[in-house]
């Protein structure tokens, strides 16, 4: 058996969107002749509601982790400032109530002290220990226990996945010490987010600077979609491009070996997942209002559940268009009853309403969609997601934030073929496409490659998803 060291910040029992696409290789790699070792950080490092501990049993026995601490350089340099501040305050009231004259007639006023004019070096601290990212603390941790794993466990290929960005500089370095190959897994852009406004200082070229020696330094780059795999050729141009390959999302096939819940006993489209900033579900219940005020008929025969963080806002604001008899909204879930929720609705809803031609990013529940095989009402302002959707066929009800009308016609569509017993399915080799057995047979070639260095013009580009798939079927449900 191979083995692989991977370097994942997200892992269980973080329930970070970035922790299940390492949690399903680590899972699926073994079947494709890889041992999979993983260095991540120490749970108490995570924020308790970003917590999900039933995750850990996911986790194969056979699997070593290595955790190490990932002390809050930021905060605790914001800390140091606050009491060093404190004591200042203290020191200055102490020697003023000493002079009986102070603040008197003739008095000296203070001297312009020297606050003001360390203003600039104490923020310039302060986003030094924000470089790259907010996460790095775990650097020096992560890099000492790096070696030692290497030098215990022998792997044959360092694999890292980022954000956060300290990970590929922990990966970085290791690779440069060790004289491993590194592969890289992107899943967002870094610098080239098209969704940022840049400013161009400093700290931006900084971490430019940072990438390029980072993605020169890899053998071989993933990508998660391929409109991120354009960013990074736009970025540091075409010789990157050339090794770097396209790996989707995927689910976890084993989140659905139970039977099937009980469908609902209305027909329900449902949401799970954030719901505020990308993810505004503002634009579907404006189609909502106006399809109910519009259609009186409609009450009862359909419901709409949304559930996850920002559900108190969502409420309020279902309150305020008068439909909470039809938008039910509930807290956040364990990943378990999310599944769960999925399989029992009728169809899912989709929500990434920035809308951006050029952005990269795909929500990763569109993949546990995919494996509900529920048809997909999707709100999206284009770039990645809607160029998926489309050119997989994944679904045809895909619809513009401001196009309230077009919604409401989908989701009046999905109703009507819902109660002539002809909602679709998509293609079950579609469905297993996207698998994350299909994803971590890619990774593996990626891994062989990496490990006997063929260069990226003697190996097939393994990308999971084609640009051609079968259409979905219409079949009885």
């Amino acid at each position: 058996m191979k083995r692989v060291l991977m370097l994942a910040y997200f892992f269980p029992p973080s329930k970070a969107a970035g922790t299940f696409r390492t949690l399903r290789f680590v899972r699926d790699l073994p079947a494709h002749g890889w041992s999979p070792t993983v260095l991540t950080v120490q749970p108490q490092t995570y924020l308790p509601i970003e917590l999900d501990p039933a995750l850990l049993r996911k986790v194969p026995p056979t699997t070593r982790v290595h955790r190490t601490p990932a002390p809050p350089l930021h905060r605790w340099y914001k800390r140091a400032l606050a009491s060093g501040k404190t004591l200042t305050r203290g020191g200055k009231r102490a020697a003023t109530a000493s002079k009986p004259d102070a603040g008197g007639a003739g008095a000296i006023p203070p001297a312009a002290g020297p606050a003001r004019g360390i203003g600039s070096p104490l923020d310039l601290g302060y986003m030094l220990c924000r470089t790259p990212d907010i996460d790095a603390g775990w650097y020096g941790w992560a890099l000492g226990c790096g070696l030692a794993v290497v030098a215990r466990e022998r792997p044959q290929v360092l694999y890292a996945t980022g954000g956060p960005w300290t990970t590929f500089l922990v990966a970085r370095d290791l690779a440069r010490l060790t004289r491993l190959p590194l592969v890289l897994d992107y899943r967002d852009p870094w610098t080239s987010n098209p969704a940022v406004v840049r400013s161009g200082n400093v700290f931006e070229r900084l971490a430019l600077g940072m990438e390029r020696t980072v993605v020169r330094r890899a053998g071989w780059i993933v990508a998660n979609t391929d409109v991120l795999r354009d960013t990074l050729v736009e970025t540091h141009g075409k010789a990157i491009g050339d090794k770097t390959v396209v790996i989707h999302n995927s689910y976890d096939a084993a989140d659905y070996l139970t039977p099937e819940p009980p469908r609902e006993d209305v027909f329900t489209l449902s949401y799970v997942g954030a719901m505020y900033d990308a993810h505004s579900p503002e634009p579907f219940l404006h189609a909502v209002a106006t399809l109910c005020a519009e259609r009186a008929d409609l009450r009862g025969r359909f419901r709409v559940r949304l559930v996850g963080a920002g559900a108190a806002r969502v409420a309020a604001r279902v309150r305020e268009l008068g439909v909470d008899d039809v938008v039910e909204v509930g807290e956040p879930v364990a990943h378990a009853e999310a599944v769960r929720l999925q399989r029992a609705a009728h169809a899912l809803l989709l929500f990434l309403t920035v809308p951006s031609e050029r952005s990269t990013f795909v929500p990763s529940k569109l993949y546990e969609y995919i494996a509900a095989n529920r048809p997909i009402l999707a709100v999206t302002g284009g770039g990645a997601l809607e160029r998926l959707l489309r050119g997989r066929q994944l679904t045809p009800w895909i619809y513009r934030p401001e196009d309230s009308l077009g919604i409401a016609h989908g989701l009046l569509n999905l109703l009507e073929r819902h109660e002539r017993g002809c909602l679709p399915a998509l293609h079950p080799s579609v469905v297993q496409s996207f698998s994350g057995e299909a994803a971590a047979q890619a990774l593996a070639g990626v891994l062989e490659a990496a490990r006997v260095g063929v260069p990226p013009a003697g190996f097939a580009d393994p990308v999971v998803a084609p640009s051609v798939a079968a259409p979905m079927e219409v079949e009885s449900r």
